[in-house]
């Protein structure tokens, strides 16, 4: 027992100082997070892929992007908050429905998950053990992403999950700590 354990400290010290790649990924509204692999890109039943594998912890990671709306929908959104801007953010309450709905249908195929938030947006997360994942989409909802992160031992599990979403941001707020 005492080896077991003793291996997976030695597991948890190598992870958190082995280094994170921090990566984009999505194709309408770019994030960055900071995984110990490279992100692979693939396109499944019209669906948008993102995985990698780090063979170090045996832990799986998965990113799936479904969209919503079309580019246009964006352009329309921005014309739409520079015209009425007055200081205010202004909520559409269409889209903040919509948002509500799928967040409601993701916690009913997820029903241990509970809402949270994730960079100033709602959130579901789910424990499922070995399995962790969270489902969010951007403010506008052109696009929503799912992030699943999966292992064989449920501390590491516990441990990257929480460090992957604490390194998730969007990629213009990183481009603005680099200038």
């Amino acid at each position: 027992m005492k080896l077991i354990l003793l291996f997976i400290l030695f597991v948890s010290i190598n992870c958190s100082s082995k280094d994170s790649i921090l990566q984009p990924f999505g194709s309408s509204s770019t994030m960055m997070i900071s995984l110990p692999c490279k992100l692979f890109k693939y396109y499944e039943k019209n669906q948008l892929f993102y995985d990698c594998k780090d063979p170090l912890t045996n832990t799986t990671f998965i990113i799936k992007e479904t969209k919503h709306k079309d580019a246009i929908d964006r352009i329309i959104n921005t014309i739409d908050q520079n015209l009425y801007k007055d200081g205010k953010v202004k909520i559409d309450s269409t889209t903040y429905y919509q948002k509500q709905k799928l967040l409601d249908n993701f916690l009913k195929k997820n029903p241990s998950g509970y809402k949270s938030k994730i960079l100033n947006n709602d959130a579901i997360f789910v424990d499922l053990g070995l399995t962790k994942k969270v489902f969010f989409s951007d403010a506008d909802l052109i696009v929503s992403y799912e992030i699943i992160i999966s292992g064989v031992n449920k501390n590491l599990v516990d441990s990257i999950f929480n460090n992957c979403i604490k390194s998730l941001m969007f990629k213009k707020d990183n481009l603005k700590k680099l200038l």
